[in-house]
């Protein structure tokens, strides 16, 4: 019989799946001003692929993949950083030494 998850299993993977839920959450009802930004970053993009040679396309591909890598993991980062911020205010103000 497979030995049920720690405690500590648990919780990392209700914090994944909360964390999952609210970038989700937040990126079906983004801010008018998120919206009119990337409006303005896909415009700018659009007219400068009309100008590049194949390979200088594929370039600028690779950057736009690894910039919403970039994007993605600093969300994820942060997100991280203001849940572990409101557990240690729910504790009273102190932080738990096993936290990163």
């Amino acid at each position: 019989m497979p030995k049920p998850p720690s405690v500590e299993e648990t919780l990392t993977e209700a914090i994944e799946q909360l964390v999952l839920e609210r970038i989700n959450g937040y990126g079906e009802c983004e801010s008018t001003a998120v919206q009119a930004a990337f409006q303005r970053f896909d415009t700018a993009m659009n007219r400068l692929k009309a100008t590049l040679t194949p390979e200088q396309h594929q370039l600028l591909i690779d950057c736009e993949n690894a910039i919403s890598e970039v994007d993605g993991e600093t969300m994820n980062y942060y997100y991280r950083a203001g849940f572990a911020d409101a557990v240690t205010l729910m504790n009273g103000g102190q932080k738990d030494d096993n936290q990163d």
